[in-house]
């Protein structure tokens, strides 16, 4: 069970977080230098990959721009 004692959503999310921490992981794009004009090319760039074709729902590009902002902002 990961070491988690419950089954909340936030107790997961707050596992993940203490793990990326020991890893060194930034937490978010914008830790890594991405700005908010950064998200329309890379969700274009995201569009275009093949691996998209694999996900089981085909997203729109406004999805993945919100991913990315989610992602962005650590959200």
């Amino acid at each position: 069970t990961m070491g988690l004692s419950g089954s909340g959503l936030e107790e997961l999310k707050a596992h993940i977080r203490e793990f990326r921490e020991t890893l060194g992981i930034d937490m978010t794009l914008g830790d890594l230098g991405v700005d908010e004009e950064d998200i329309p090319s890379l969700a274009e760039t995201s569009m275009r990959d093949p691996c998209i074709v694999t996900n089981p729902v085909r997203p729109e590009k406004t999805d993945v721009e919100e991913i990315f902002r989610r992602a962005l902002h650590g959200a």
